[in-house]
C-alpha cells in the first residue's frame, strides 16, 4: 500500500472541498451577513488540514493502483463527513453537536434528505444552502 499516494490525492481533494465551502459566504453576504464566520472558520481549517496532508508529499509520484482507489474513496466520504461538519458545529444559528453535525453533512452529501434540525424555515440562508 503506498501511503503517499493517498494522502497526496486525499490532501488535494480536501483542499478542493475546501473552496466549496466559500459558495455560501456569498449567500450569507447577498441575504443576511450574520453567517459569515462559520464558514470562513471551516474553509480555513479544512484547507489547512488539506495543506498538512499534501504538502509532505507533494513531489511524490506513482501509478495508483486499484487497492488505493478504494480505500481513497473510503477515506475522502469520511474525511469528507467530518470537515463538511465544521460549519454545522460552529455556527450560532444551530446548537447541533459532533454527532448531529457529522449527520447532518453526511446526509447532505448523499442527498439522503434526513436532518436532525428543526425550524428549518429559521435558518439563514448561508446554512439552508449548505444542507
Amino acid at each position: 500500500m503506498q501511503r503517499q499516494v493517498i494522502q497526496r490525492i486525499l490532501g488535494l481533494l480536501l483542499a478542493a472541498f475546501s473552496l466549496t465551502m466559500l459558495v455560501p459566504v456569498v449567500f450569507s453576504f447577498l441575504y443576511e451577513g450574520e453567517s459569515v464566520l462559520p464558514f470562513i472558520a471551516s474553509t480555513l481549517i479544512t484547507f489547512a488540514a488539506a495543506v498538512a496532508l499534501w504538502y509532505p508529499v507533494r513531489d511524490f509520484r506513482d501509478d495508483l493502483r486499484l487497492r488505493e482507489g478504494f480505500l481513497i474513496v473510503v477515506l475522502f466520504w469520511t474525511v469528507l463527513g467530518i470537515f463538511g461538519a465544521l460549519p454545522f458545529l460552529f455556527s450560532p444559528a444551530l446548537s447541533l453537536g459532533l454527532t448531529d453535525s457529522v449527520f447532518e453533512s453526511i446526509s447532505g452529501l448523499t442527498t439522503t434528505g434526513a436532518t436532525v434540525i428543526t425550524n428549518l424555515d429559521t435558518l439563514p440562508k448561508s446554512i439552508l444552502f449548505y444542507r
